[in-house]
């Protein structure tokens, strides 16, 4: 359907890139920095709808 429900990416892809429609940013390990972490979960709710950012350590 060419329709994607999930990506994997790396830190790489959290500065300057945007995605309409993500819902969730899921972090599996710390962050190098709390800026990184915040530009990595900016990627969610760029349409301007809710979104969810959650950090597993």
């Amino acid at each position: 359907s060419g329709n994607c429900k999930f990506a994997v990416c790396t830190n790489a892809l959290g500065a300057g890139v945007n995605f309409s429609h993500i819902r969730a940013v899921l972090h599996f390990g710390a962050t190098d920095s709390l800026l990184s972490y915040a530009q990595e979960t900016g990627r969610a709710g760029r349409d301007g709808k809710h979104a969810l950012a959650s950090m597993f350590v």
